[in-house]
């Protein structure tokens, strides 16, 4: 049962004899995906005014398993694409049926590529947009089939025929049309379906302006739309015709604000701005015209005037439907005949007395909806609904999740060989630290014994420090937030607990990170000729690997507080900047002001050059330096402590923000 928001609004997704399958439709803005997060959890509603929202009888917010018994999917599909189909959907079978053996695990997985028909690329990567692997409409399917392991009878879909053709789409909603008959309750949000795709549907909820215009079946829609003078045209799609009705308010309201703000585009050739007549023709197509449908007719036009421009240029598409939008399908007609002598086909239009509707009159079909007998008859199905069934909270099916701490070997297995599997980005990272370390060991050697050697040895391990805090920032920062993306659709999905992801990624990120450092560290330390001693040698060693320890900390906090890629790294290179500035190297900490010391006591710079200074300088000759560079403290292995707090502090924070990222996702 569900009543959001003020709009006490009742509505039913059950599987019945006939197999219920139900298309929340809508324009753009309607409310579609808000009502479909809402059912699913995964939007919190507005204090005070929560949708009443109950499973078998069962209030929601009191069912403890309903994400194991719904699967949801979202619009664009987020998936790792260095991993197999069968890998993605193996890993996903391990950590959603902890309760069951390594071969009813298997059996799982494939019976869900056989399911959704991707046996042919069960070994193919899924790849993405900087890896070849399987084609847009099987990625949907794969992210279908992440859903389908755990077996739930509700499945939820944002929109999965986005950014597919015809003919993909056909196949998907075939797809799902299979799973509905299966027995599984299947609710999907649509925007322009075909009227191949809408007849797959049992069951439509018609959304505008986040109101619900009507709900129930596909027959009873084009009654109910007759019954208010809204008949479907003859040569029209249902769909399209419900969507022309209730979103081409756009045109008849907004277009004198439109023109207000529309900023003129003067055309290749001319001079002067079109005309305020041909500006308004514009105005009037952009809200009257579905683009999408727009589109579509320009993508198929192109396929019969020249298949081979749209394979080399499919960008022709989206210039050519933004020239319509801009200029109006008369200039574009214009410039088609000429190119290629004819056209674009006609599109069946609306009868002269079938206008699109206002927003009064748009409120009056709301209004007319709610008294209507179908309101009442899905009143009745909502009241039938709410008798207790059988509760599904019982998770003692032997399917429940792994427990944490056999989430964790799982994660970091996955983990790392999704490191391995980019070769490139480990490549780059490993010749780089080479080439640092080749050099800053020829720039170095052979200083003699002159009185400015341990200023230069001094600055060698400042470059060898800064050096690895870059390396971490930058290589941490590219895989952690490529894994966030995913991390947020898993603990949506309730896969794991954000501490499993956690621990996972210090596994393979630590060794990783100290195995390039080693690549800078081996070539250049006895080179630049710093102490020999082995166990000098190891300390430097070790307070490198707790500095990348440090900065992977930072790292792992930075990318739960940062919306994109370049935002984590400007935050992650601003920090190691103040650090390097605020360490006392350049500038002793006795004359740091005062309104800065803060940063230089929090600056883990500051501690790795003095471990790595005193190691290197105490009980020698050049002690005297110390003294030079204001160097106080001279307990390496306290220095070394205070980093290491940092980092375990540093790893507190991410620790915090990823739960916190996890519960508001």
């Amino acid at each position: 049962m569900l009543a959001p928001h003020a709009h006490r609004d009742h509505g039913t997704v059950a599987p019945s004899l006939d197999t219920l399958t139900r298309a929340p439709q809508g324009p753009s803005g309607a409310g579609k995906s808000s009502l479909l997060d809402l059912l699913a959890l995964r939007l919190r509603p507005p204090q005070g005014d929560a949708p009443d929202i109950s499973v078998n009888g069962v209030a929601l917010r009191e069912s403890k398993s309903f994400t194991r018994h719904a699967g949801y999917v979202l619009q664009r599909d987020v998936l790792h694409q260095f991993l197999t189909v069968f890998e993605t959907l193996l890993y996903t079978a391990r950590l959603v049926l902890g309760g069951k053996s390594d071969k009813d695990q298997y059996d799982t997985v494939m019976r869900v590529v056989a399911q959704l028909g991707l046996g042919h690329a069960v070994n193919t990567r899924v790849g993405g947009q900087d890896v070849r692997g399987l084609s847009g409409g099987e990625r949907r399917r794969v992210s279908i089939g992440v859903q389908l392991v755990k077996s739930p009878s509700l499945l939820f879909l944002d929109e999965p025929t986005s950014g597919l053709d015809a003919h993909t789409s056909a196949k998907l909603v075939a797809s799902l049309r299979d799973l509905a008959n299966e027995g599984r309750t299947v609710v999907a949000t649509i925007h322009q379906p075909s009227a191949a795709l809408f007849e797959q549907f049992d069951r439509l909820v018609l959304l505008a302006a986040g109101k619900t215009v009507f709900s129930g079946s596909r027959t009873n829609a084009e009654r109910f739309f007759a019954a208010q003078a809204r008949p479907v045209p003859v040569r029209w799609n249902s769909a399209d015709w419900f969507l022309t009705v209730v979103d081409a308010v756009r045109a008849t309201e907004l277009t004198a604000e439109a023109e207000s703000y529309a900023v003129p585009v003067i055309p290749a050739g001319r001079k002067e701005p079109p005309s305020r007549e041909a500006l308004r023709r514009s105005v009037a197509l952009s809200g009257r015209v579905d683009v999408a449908a727009l589109r579509d007719r320009i993508h198929r036009y192109y396929q019969a005037a020249n298949p081979e421009k749209l394979r080399t240029q499919p960008e022709i598409v989206d210039e050519v439907t933004q020239y319509a939008m801009r200029r109006g399908l008369d200039e574009l007609n214009k410039h088609l005949v000429k190119q290629y002598g004819r056209p674009l086909p006609e599109e069946a239009a609306a009868p002269a007395n079938q206008e699109p509707c206002t927003l009064a009159e748009l409120d009056a079909l709301v209004a007319a909806f709610r008294a209507s007998a179908f309101k009442a008859e899905l009143d009745q199905r909502s009241t039938r609904a709410e008798a207790p069934a059988e509760r599904a909270d019982d998770d003692s099916d032997g399917d429940a999740n792994a427990k944490v701490w056999e989430q964790v070997p799982i994660l970091t297995g996955r983990a790392a060989l999704l490191a391995f599997r980019d070769p490139q980005a480990l490549r780059f990272q490993v010749v780089q630290n080479l080439i640092f370390g080749v050099v800053i060991g020829s720039l170095y050697s052979n200083l003699g014994n002159f009185q400015a050697k341990a200023y230069a040895l001094s600055m060698a391990m400042v470059i060898i420090l800064g050096i690895i805090a870059m390396v971490t920032v930058a290589l941490g920062t590219a895989v952690a937030f490529n894994d966030k993306v995913v991390f947020h659709r898993e603990s949506a999905d309730r896969l794991y607990a954000p501490v499993a992801h956690f621990l996972s990624r210090l596994a393979v990120g630590l060794p990783l990170n100290i195995a390039i450092a080693a690549c800078l560290i081996l070539p250049s330390y006895w080179w630049i000729g710093l102490a020999s001693d082995p166990d000098r040698f190891i300390f430097f060693l070790l307070t490198n690997i707790v500095l990348i320890f440090v900065f992977d900390g930072v790292v792992g906090a930075v990318v739960f507080l940062a919306n994109d890629i370049t935002t984590a790294f400007g935050i992650g290179n601003t920090y190691e900047a103040v650090a390097i500035f605020m360490s006392g190297i350049f500038i002793q900490g006795t004359q740091i002001p005062a309104y800065w010391i803060w940063l230089y006591y929090l600056s883990p710079f500051n501690y790795a050059f003095a471990a790595v200074a005193v190691n290197q300088f105490a009980d020698s000759e050049d002690a005297w330096w110390l003294d030079q560079m204001g160097i106080a403290w001279r307990d390496k292995w306290g220095n070394l402590a205070v980093l290491l707090a940092m980092g375990v502090a540093w790893r507190c924070v991410g620790l915090v923000l990823c739960h916190w990222k996890a519960r508001g996702f």
